[in-house]
C-alpha cells in the first residue's frame, strides 16, 4: 500500500473529478461543479449517460485485461474519484480474477488524490501516484518500477482521459506508453465521440472551457489517426454512438531498444 501526496483541495471552481462525479449522480462535489454539471446536460442530454457507460463499462474492461489476456497488472490513468460502495474498484475486480493482481491508480486531482490515500490504496498489491498525465511526468520507468515489473505485460485503463489532452498531449502520452509498455501489453480506450451529435460536443467544449477546463471530442476518424501505430484488438460496440471505445495491443514479438521503445 503506498498512499500518494495530497495537495490543497480548491472547491470554488469545478474540477473534472468532481463534475464527473455528480454527472454519475454521486455526492463528493460542490456547488459549482453541480452548476457546470447541470449546464452540460442541458446542453447535451446525452453527455450523462456516456459518462455512466464509461464508468458502467470498467468491470468488463478490467476483465478482458486480466482473464482473457493474462495481463497481471494494471495502471488506471486519471482514475477519478471513486464510486460509492458497493461498486467495484478496479482492484477488486482484477483480484476477483486474480489474486495476485497487482494495481496502480494515477491521477493528478488532488480531491481524487485524497480519496486514493483513504480508498481507493486497499492493500498491499495496490499503490497511488499523482502525476500530470499531460506531460507524463511521473510515470517514468523509474516512478512506474517501484509498483510494477515493467518487463511483465501491463494493462493500462485510459477511459474518458485523452478528452482532456491536446493532440500533441495525447499523442505524446500514448507514444511514451508504446515506448515504456512491455510486449503484450494493452490499453483499453474510451473516448467522447463528437460524430453522431458534432453540435453538443461544441456545445460541452464551450461550457468546459468557460470553466477553464479544456474538453476535446474528436471524431472517430480523429480517433484512428491518433490510434494509427497500435494494433487495435478489439473495437468495442459501445452503448451510444457518441462513444469510442477500443482496445490497443503490443504485440508480443515486438523487440524492445536499448531506450525501452520499438
Amino acid at each position: 500500500m503506498t498512499p500518494p501526496r495530497v495537495n490543497p483541495i480548491v472547491t470554488t471552481r469545478p474540477s473534472i473529478a468532481r463534475v464527473q462525479n455528480w454527472l454519475l449522480r454521486d455526492t463528493e462535489n460542490y456547488a459549482p461543479d453541480r452548476r457546470l454539471g447541470l449546464a452540460l446536460a442541458e446542453a447535451a442530454p446525452w453527455y450523462p449517460g456516456t459518462v455512466r457507460d464509461t464508468r458502467a463499462g470498467m468491470p468488463a474492461a478490467v476483465m478482458h485485461l486480466v482473464s482473457t489476456l493474462g495481463i497481471r497488472q494494471i495502471i488506471d490513468l486519471g482514475c477519478g474519484l471513486p464510486s460509492r460502495a458497493p461498486a467495484p474498484t478496479v482492484y477488486s475486480v482484477a483480484r476477483s480474477v486474480l489474486p495476485t493482481a497487482r494495481v496502480v491508480y494515477v491521477d493528478h486531482d488532488p480531491h481524487v488524490m485524497a480519496h486514493a490515500a483513504t480508498v481507493l490504496v486497499e492493500s498491499d498489491a495496490t499503490s497511488a501516484i499523482s502525476a500530470d498525465l499531460r506531460t507524463g511526468l511521473g510515470l517514468c520507468p523509474g516512478m512506474l518500477c517501484r509498483y510494477l515489473d515493467l518487463e511483465q505485460p501491463i494493462g493500462v485503463l485510459c477511459r474518458d482521459l485523452l478528452p482532456w489532452l491536446t493532440d500533441t498531449e495525447a499523442a505524446g502520452l500514448l507514444s511514451l506508453l508504446r515506448e515504456q509498455l512491455s510486449p503484450g501489453s494493452a490499453v483499453s480506450i474510451v473516448h467522447v465521440a463528437s460524430d453522431a451529435a458534432p453540435r453538443g460536443a461544441q456545445l460541452l467544449a464551450e461550457l468546459y472551457g468557460q470553466a477553464g477546463i479544456e474538453f476535446r471530442p474528436r471524431t472517430f476518424a480523429q480517433l484512428d489517426r491518433l490510434l494509427d501505430a497500435w494494433r487495435i484488438g478489439l473495437r468495442e460496440r459501445a452503448a451510444t454512438p457518441c462513444v469510442y471505445e477500443v482496445v490497443a495491443h503490443i504485440p508480443t514479438n515486438r523487440t524492445l531498444t536499448a531506450g525501452g521503445g520499438s
